[in-house]
């Protein structure tokens, strides 16, 4: 299989690289002018990946996440 992103890594990785590279770009859009930027989709990752870890949910684990269909998903 070929890596089309060129990075060898994972999903986070290329958003962590296009964050850095332009920040300020939509990342995602949710209907009625509601966009995120890149950079600040990085920055919900990481709040995110903080809190999951200071719960003691690390890398590897399995947990279920029930959030309804949006930007928060």
């Amino acid at each position: 299989m070929t890596d089309p992103a060129g990075t060898g890594s994972n999903v986070l990785a290329v958003l962590r690289d296009v964050a850095r590279r332009v920040p300020d770009r939509p990342a995602l859009v949710m209907g009625e002018g509601r966009t995120i930027s890149f950079s600040r989709l990085w920055e919900r990752i990481d709040r995110a990946s903080v809190g999951l870890r200071q719960r003691e949910i690390n890398p590897g684990d399995r947990a279920i996440v029930m959030i309804p269909m949006s930007i928060d998903l």
